[in-house]
């Protein structure tokens, strides 16, 4: 039910609006009842996937020289469950959809804190902070606004713009093509089909974007609300007994004796 997450302290990708947004959209959806987000410290952000990320590197070493190569690395590699590794070609547009319902007063100086937490209080989704993860109290009290409105209805998301000539696929071309010289003829062929395959797929998605399957964010699953047990009728109206304190062996606090000069403070 409670979202915890770890990520790195970057603004421009994680620590912003926009994604504190959209994890304020999912608590208020129900999808989870709180999120946390934590940014840890430089020189402390050690953790579980960096130990399985190191799994990865080593894997990494030997020559990968297709998509699909690289996939099969991830799958095979000795990780403990097993990973689910998918090729994701786009993304949705959540941006361009949350920006019209942001609160116009300007989240600011959030890069200052390191803990972050969405959670909902009477209906109300609220967004606070704490300076650092081991800190007690979440800051403001009563919490911020991330939308502008409460009544927000949450359309189903296309697919963002892509920018495929950035990724400036001729010349990934040309200094494949020097590589795949000195490969024996078989496998150049099937790098080569392997490579094709994935430039018409990446070169085809722009003119599909607007019929790409689109984000519901509503149908998302939601927690289901926890009912309070009701007390069977037939124990409602039993009285107490009159309990006696229980008794044994109890042990007697001891009384350390001190000298009263030396227990003496100044303006005691």
């Amino acid at each position: 039910k409670v979202l915890d997450l770890n990520l790195d302290n970057c603004a421009r990708e994680n620590k912003n609006r926009y994604v504190f947004s959209f994890l304020a959209a999912l608590v208020k959806l129900d999808v989870f009842t709180e999120v946390q987000v934590n940014f840890l410290q430089v020189g402390h952000t050690g953790n579980s996937v960096d130990q399985i990320f190191s799994i990865l590197t080593q894997e990494f070493k030997t020559e990968i020289k297709s998509l699909d190569e690289l996939l099969e690395k991830m799958r095979s590699a000795p990780i403990e469950p097993k990973p689910v590794v998918e090729s994701l070609l786009y993304i949705w547009d959540w941006k361009s959809f949350c920006e019209q319902h942001l609160s116009e007063k300007e989240l600011k100086y959030h890069s200052y804190y390191h803990s972050f937490q969405v959670i909902k209080e009477d209906e109300v989704v609220k967004f606070r902070a704490k300076h650092l993860p081991q800190d007690t109290n979440w800051t403001p009290a009563t919490g911020i606004n991330l939308f502008k409105q409460e009544d927000i209805i949450f359309e189903p998301l296309p697919a963002a713009e892509f920018r495929i000539q950035s990724l400036n696929i001729p010349k990934i071309y040309k200094d494949l093509q020097k590589f795949l010289i000195r490969l024996p003829m078989d496998l150049r062929v099937k790098l080569t089909l392997n490579w094709d395959a994935l430039r018409d797929s990446l070169e085809s998605l722009p003119g599909k974007r607007l019929n790409l399957p689109k984000m519901k964010i509503e149908d998302l699953p939601k927690q289901t609300k926890e009912v309070e047990p009701e007390l069977p009728e037939e124990y409602c109206y039993i009285e107490d007994p009159d309990i006696p304190d229980l008794e044994g062996d109890i042990i007697i606090e001891e009384v350390k004796e001190a000298i009263f000069e030396e227990e003496v403070t100044v303006n005691m």
